[in-house]
């Protein structure tokens, strides 16, 4: 099941300084949070094919590796990678273009879950069957309900609309830490 966010935000910088915020390890763990392990100490060092590694909580809380690999770079004007993590993999990519002293940034972001709606829907379906036969009818109808909702697409829309939402805000964050110069709270 893909799941893709997008978004584009204007920036008060220009195009070079908000590169260094998507690519330097300590501005990054700034905006983002969290542990940047897998960005080099020195983002000269990012070039495709770039690979790191970085702990981080999964879920419950127990730590998982994910992996970074770059599949594109070039200063200040794309900077594009690959997560890959035990739940799946997320594509992003940022497109930054300058005017003005002003920088449009574009990013999109494709994730990739292991497990499909598919594979959901039929790991659902023998959890029911173990369940009691009246059980087994209301969970059925609201299997099916799920099921209508997602009948054109292997994504639920509200899941779409939540990373959307996710993917603005961080975009929001960028552009507050970086017209800031300082950490965004």
């Amino acid at each position: 099941m893909a799941i893709t966010a997008s978004g584009s935000i204007e920036i008060a910088a220009p195009a070079a300084a908000v590169f260094a915020w998507l690519t330097e390890r300590d501005k990054l763990a700034q905006w983002v949070g969290g542990n940047q392990a897998q960005m080099p100490a020195s983002s000269s060092e990012l070039a495709v094919g770039y690979r790191g590694t970085a702990q981080y909580p999964g879920p419950g809380g127990a730590e998982q590796e994910m992996e970074l690999e770059v599949t594109a770079v070039d200063p200040p004007h794309q900077f594009s990678y690959r997560q890959t993590y035990a739940e799946g993999v997320t594509a992003v990519d940022y497109l930054l273009t300058e005017s003005e002293g002003q920088t449009h940034v574009i990013g999109t972001s494709i994730t990739e879950w292991k497990t499909s709606g598919t594979d959901m829907f039929k790991q659902v379906e023998q959890q029911i069957a173990s369940l009691p036969s009246y059980a087994q009818e209301i969970s059925r109808r609201q299997l099916e309900q799920v099921e209508q909702q997602m009948q054109h697409t292997d994504t639920n829309p509200a899941v779409e609309a939540e990373m959307d939402r996710q993917f603005a805000e961080s975009l929001e964050k960028l552009k507050r830490t970086v017209e800031s110069g300082a950490p965004s709270v």
